[in-house]
């Protein structure tokens, strides 16, 4: 003998059950919700009901259900002791769909933080960002140079400005050496260069206005650079500022590859091309790569480069680490160490060493 077939409706769907199992589950789309409201079944719910379980009496609940399916199915309305079962069902259902739902929940909670990784992975952005700023820097100082040669055939003497920015922007504000301001005008007076057309100093002048704009650009850059950077690597902002830490991740190919380098490759990014000498053709190895660019490392003596650059590189690695692997900001820490260190250094090598003894030290 069969044991009895129950329906149970839901607001996620309707199912029928045998002694406690389910049997069948149709899930209920939002255009059924109406019909399910008014006892109805969907037509293709029943359809399925009726090929799964065709010819068995099939107890409901509810009344308006069994008199619009008794149309189409064997169904009886249930006895008080059925009724039990089925509270018994809906019970387990709810307590099904509850730990569904904190299932559900935990699901969509890991999928929240796996995007706000995925957008707090913003090493790519700032990637990006100071590759443009490189290419501007390219571009400016191939145009400049460029505008520097032209010009100098009208007002060669202006030369003297060394400051490529202020250089532009004088041939974009005067133009003609004649209108140049007070300070100028004795050597435009006495200048070697050619006159030229009114046209031929529009054409120049519209150049240095596009120069300007690629500087005003490559300034927008930097100041996104300079807010995003702190809030995505901060300890390697604060280290050696925005700049130079946006290049170390980008020459590293992210902030995570960045945190898994040791020290030792984090000094020489950068200088790839004079490694691949030392390792060909013998050649001294690099000190440093692109950490020239911090100012202590830069504005210090040759024989003490190599030395403060090893004590950045080590500093660097343990801030990008911290950077990616905790988020603890211990930059303030690392930059009193590093200081010291560099103190250090500058006191204990203040002069640089006896020849033949640097590169005995390399043989050693």
């Amino acid at each position: 003998m069969f044991l009895p077939l129950y329906l149970i409706t839901t607001s996620e769907g309707i199912g029928v059950y045998r002694d406690g199992e389910k049997l069948l589950f149709l899930e209920a789309k939002s255009e059924h919700i109406p019909e399910i409201m008014e006892g109805k079944l969907p037509r293709e719910f029943v359809d399925e009901i009726e090929k799964r379980f065709k010819g068995e009496e099939i107890l409901v609940d509810d009344k308006r259900i069994v008199e619009w399916l008794s149309q189409y199915l064997l169904v009886k309305l249930a006895s008080d002791d059925d009724l039990r079962e089925i509270k018994r069902i809906r019970r387990k259902i709810k307590d099904e769909m509850e730990e569904w739902n904190r299932i559900r929940d935990v699901s969509i909670r890991m999928t929240r933080e796996r995007i706000r990784r995925a957008s707090a992975d913003r090493d790519k952005l700032i990637i990006q960002a100071i590759e443009a700023v490189d290419d501007l820097d390219k571009s400016i100082n191939l145009l400049v140079s460029r505008l520097r040669e032209w010009y100098s055939l009208h007002f060669p003497e202006l030369n003297d400005v060394k400051d490529h920015e202020e250089y532009v922007q004088l041939i974009k504000k005067y133009g003609e050496r004649s209108k140049f301001p007070e300070k100028y005008l004795e050597i435009a007076k006495s200048s070697m260069g050619a006159d030229m057309e009114p046209e031929d100093l529009e054409v120049m002048r519209s150049l240095a206005s596009r120069i300007e704009e690629l500087y005003r650009m490559r300034e927008e850059l930097v100041k996104y650079l300079e807010d995003l950077v702190p809030r995505v690597a901060p300890n390697l902002g604060i280290l050696v500022g925005p700049l130079l830490a946006a290049r170390l991740m980008s020459l590293a190919g992210g902030l995570e590859k960045l945190a898994k380098l040791p020290a030792s490759t984090i000094q020489v990014l950068g200088a790839e091309k004079a490694l691949f000498r030392h390792l060909r053709k013998g050649k001294n190895p690099p000190k440093h790569g692109v950490i020239y660019q911090y100012p202590k490392v830069r504005g210090s003596p040759r024989w003490q480069r190599g030395k403060i650059a090893r004590a950045l590189a080590a500093k660097l690695s343990i801030a990008a680490r911290m950077d990616y692997f905790s988020g603890e900001v211990v930059a303030d820490e690392l930059k009193s160490d590093l200081e010291d260190r560099i103190a250090e250094i500058r006191e204990k090598y203040k002069k640089p060493p006896k020849k033949g003894a640097a590169s005995r030290s390399r043989r050693r």
